[in-house]
């Protein structure tokens, strides 16, 4: 039974769900600070149990994002496995629906309810759906895990490295051998997810901005604005950036079975903060492009990704890992997030109220 709607940043085009129309949503493991986002309103009501499940979307890391930042599980599937259909378009070659939910057990069971081919999704992908809840039982000894030796691991937090590297251990001590490999030129993804999505939600929302332009927020209409005169050249260069992306990342998929990473660089930023402070992992980086950087290659490669939370910082955030598989292998990551889980104790907790809270 759907329970109603859940808060999202304005037209999902954002991380922090600060919504101009509607408030700030709250993160349940500490008030002040953002619960991530687009779908942050969902990971928020998962988190303080209001709900067991809910569904939201990912296009530059909207579902993965919220997941990590309020200590739950968030699934990315496969471009094309879940329908579209419905659903306001944000970046359309882009755009994933997925779940957001307490356990990988409750995540696979609601993926299994919405999987499969619909006709009336132009970008729906016939592929056979598996049984994923019977696949979280697969034994895992013996699976080939890679960490990536750049990209993923430069800019963290040293709290973040702790957390997932002691979970890429536990994994190992699963019987999961756990390789190095190498994703170069991942770098290029952040250029090339800015301009692809200005580009496509400019295309989406223009009628709509001339005729009722008045009625988005500012920060909004800027950025669809500049979407609509983004030169072609740069939103072409982007597709061919992103093309390569998934080769590299095929690539790696051809020496193991599933990539293990961290889902972001830190915890969840204050309500109202705009940059990440140089403390944190010695640089200064804005809030949006910190939480996007380890989600969006991701997006723009149509893998599946799922996070798990794999501890919590010293302060009470939640700290999340990711792990990625092949195209349609969600039974597999799924698998491996719940191998993982069930050594720990991390899905039963549960975020303490304070007596009074003021919205």
């Amino acid at each position: 039974m759907v329970l109603g709607k859940q808060a999202t940043h304005e037209f999902a085009y954002g991380v922090t769900t600060n919504n101009t129309h509607f408030g700030s949503t709250h993160n349940p493991w500490s008030l002040g600070a953002i619960p991530g986002g687009s779908s942050g309103g969902t990971a928020a009501a998962v988190a303080a149990g209001l709900c067991t499940v809910g569904i939201g979307t990912d296009t530059g890391g909207s579902v993965r994002i919220p997941a990590a930042a309020c200590g739950i599980v968030g699934l990315k599937p496969t471009y094309g496995r879940v329908s579209l259909h419905g659903v306001i378009p944000l970046s359309p070659s882009l755009d994933h629906v997925g779940v957001l939910g307490r356990s990988v057990e409750d995540v696979a069971i609601t993926l299994s309810t919405i999987a499969g081919y619909d006709p009336l999704d132009h970008y729906s992908s016939p592929v056979d759906v598996a049984n994923y809840v019977d696949g979280l039982q697969t034994p895992v000894k013996g699976l080939r895990v890679g960490v990536p030796k750049q990209f993923f691991f430069e800019d963290i937090s040293e709290e973040v490295a702790v957390a997932v590297q002691q979970a890429i251990s536990d994994l190992a001590g699963q019987g999961i051998e756990v390789v190095e490999v190498s994703i170069p030129g991942l770098d290029e993804c952040m250029v090339a997810q800015y301009a692809i999505v200005m580009a496509e939600a400019a295309s989406w929302h223009w009628p709509l901005l001339r005729e009722k332009g008045h009625l988005y927020s500012p920060e909004i209409r800027s950025v669809l604005e500049a979407g609509g005169i983004l030169p072609s050249l740069h939103y072409l260069s982007a597709q061919r950036v992103r093309q390569r992306v998934v080769e590299r990342i095929d690539q790696a998929f051809t020496q193991v079975d599933a990539l293990v990473v961290p889902t972001l660089p830190t915890v969840a930023p204050s309500i109202g903060a705009d940059t990440i402070d140089a403390s944190v992992y010695g640089k200064r980086e804005s809030v949006t492009d910190a939480l996007i950087r380890l989600v969006c290659p991701f997006d723009q490669s149509g893998h599946p990704a799922v996070s798990v939370p794999c501890g919590w910082t010293t302060a009470g955030l939640p700290i999340g890992m990711q792990i990625v598989g092949p195209h349609w292998r969600e039974s597999l990551i799924l698998n491996i997030a719940h191998c993982y889980e069930q050594g720990h104790d991390w899905r039963k907790r549960r975020p303490r109220w304070p007596e009074s809270t003021t919205a």
